[in-house]
């Protein structure tokens, strides 16, 4: 039995073999993708991850034992405006590149920033 190969092979030289391959191909970059998107951390926003970046990286300066700074007291606009980051104190200061930026000795994650944020955009609630 000879085996022919049709027009469509003949001009563009892809085979069945060579396209299961590139399906197969699509497919596990597709499914990898879908594997990265799914398993990267989230930015929880909720009070409890908040408060643990607080403790974590503002208390020691901005706590209830030392103030280093007077957080307590706006004076350049709002600590924190409920449901607007952009217009929080707290928000501009953690997104800052500049001196001001807090904390001063790094600059937290994107994950605790993007928590901060959406914290601050839920309404900035104590639960």
């Amino acid at each position: 039995m000879k085996v022919s190969m049709s027009d469509t092979e003949r001009v563009s030289g892809v085979t069945p073999a060579k396209l299961s391959v590139a399906v197969f191909g699509l497919v596990a970059v597709f499914s990898a993708f879908f594997c990265y998107l799914t398993m990267r951390p989230v930015p929880s926003g909720s009070f409890a991850s908040v408060q643990r970046i607080f403790r974590n990286e503002c208390a020691s300066c901005h706590g209830r034992e030392e103030q280093y700074a007077s957080w307590g007291v706006p004076k350049k606009g709002p600590l924190i405006k409920r449901g607007d980051p952009k217009g929080s104190r707290l928000s501009i200061v953690i997104h800052s590149k500049l001196s001001d930026r807090m904390p001063p000795n790094r600059s937290l994650s994107k994950q605790e920033i993007e928590s901060i944020d959406l914290w601050i955009t839920n309404g900035a609630k104590e639960d």
